[in-house]
């Protein structure tokens, strides 16, 4: 069942990925459209930076069902 779910997530995030890749080139003019990309992968790195700290401190501060949700 995890293994399931797990394919089902990474189904579903490639597509919002490839989704907002597709957004981004219809509606937003060549000339900002980097702009754009680069705030999009900034985000990525941040939620991949800190996501892992935050989880950790959750974890040793109350129990590691807090984070089954």
């Amino acid at each position: 069942m995890l293994i399931a779910g797990r394919a089902v997530q990474g189904a579903g995030s490639g597509g919002m990925t490839a989704i907002m890749g597709i957004v981004i080139s219809d509606l937003v003019p060549l000339r900002l459209r980097s702009s754009y990309q680069a705030i999009l992968a900034m985000t990525y790195a941040v939620g991949m930076a800190i996501g892992p700290v935050v989880g950790g401190a959750i974890v040793q501060g109350t129990s590691w069902r807090w984070v089954r949700c």
